[in-house]
């Protein structure tokens, strides 16, 4: 009974981080590394690439290329290179051309220790759009938002993918449902705001942007 009382407290336990911290809970059990360093470096890793300026992205790079010398097979850091570089062409701090030769290789390494890796996939799309693949690149958004362990990169490039297509009203309703479960992410709210805008609802895309600006006042791209 007590075996079973046990048990049942950490199924309980498990179902309120769900609930109550939505991505955040999923991120804590992404932890594919033993190595304490590297694992830190990591974590650095992901704050820079959340703040998402010049600086911070480069410094994103740089802790994540020190998590792969801790470990060689760290998949989240190599898919957090890869994004990292994604956001860079993003902004225009580096050409698509240097992004994918940086981003396509850590992703197929990345796919090669896991082919399940979600979020893999939803860098994976990135790289298969911006190549002028866009059948390719929608089956591997897709195939990310099935993953249960995502980081929250699929939504984003997915969203940004429909928003390309003018396809606002699944953009928005993807990005949403994705607010939901994450609701402190600046960039899914920037590109929420986006969403709203192509439905010409200007007033939720101006209540977006403040959100994101709330959350992280340093974040560049609500207010640009």
């Amino acid at each position: 009974p007590l075996q079973a009382l046990c048990l049942w407290s950490s199924d309980v336990i498990d179902a309120l981080r769900v609930s109550l911290l939505g991505a955040e809970a999923q991120r804590l059990r992404a932890r594919p590394t033993r190595n304490l360093e590297a694992y830190q470096a990591y974590l650095q890793g992901m704050q820079q690439l959340a703040r998402a300026t010049w600086g911070s992205l480069r410094e994103a790079t740089a802790e994540f290329r020190r998590a792969l010398v801790l470990d060689p097979q760290y998949t989240l850091a190599l898919v957090g290179l890869a994004e990292a570089y994604a956001t860079l062409a993003y902004t225009g701090a580096v050409t698509p051309e240097e992004a994918l030769d940086v981003a396509g290789p850590a992703i197929e390494r990345a796919l090669a220790i896991d082919p399940q890796l979600p979020d893999a996939h939803a860098v994976r799309g990135w790289i298969e759009n911006s190549r002028g693949d866009s059948a390719s690149a929608e089956l591997s958004y897709r195939r990310a938002l099935r993953g249960a362990a995502s980081l929250g990169f699929a939504p984003v490039h997915y969203g940004t993918f429909l928003l390309s297509h003018m396809r606002y009203t699944e953009a928005r309703d993807l990005l949403l449902s994705s607010v939901e479960q994450d609701p402190l992410s600046p960039q899914l709210l920037f590109v929420l705001a986006y969403a709203y805008d192509g439905v010409r609802d200007h007033a939720s895309a101006l209540a977006t942007l403040k959100r994101a600006g709330e959350i992280d006042p340093n974040n560049p791209m609500s207010v640009w």
